[in-house]
């Protein structure tokens, strides 16, 4: 899937992921799984969020003026619900 791929492309080997319902991905490979599998599925149905608008900001990390990361805030909707978010 060219999407997966892009995803691989921009993620470094050591990242993690900590969903908000308690799952730690711990690496790259287990995130792009966990993509791969349905990342927010829950039984049958699997959730689809939309960015709400003008809702995104992003905070550049540094250490010692060096670039190593970013902070993204911002709110989603789980179809009709709404939800903030943390990316670290």
């Amino acid at each position: 899937d060219q999407l997966i791929s892009q995803i691989e492309n921009l993620i470094i080997e050591d990242f993690e992921f900590y969903h908000d319902k308690g799952v730690i991905n711990e690496s790259k490979e287990s995130f792009i799984d966990a993509i791969k599998n349905g990342l927010c599925v829950t039984g049958e149905n699997s959730t689809r969020r939309e960015l709400v608008e003008n809702s995104l900001q992003v905070f550049p990390l540094y250490n010692n003026e060096v670039l190593y990361g970013a902070i993204q805030i911002g709110i989603h909707r789980f179809y009709d619900t709404t939800a903030k978010f943390t990316h670290l």
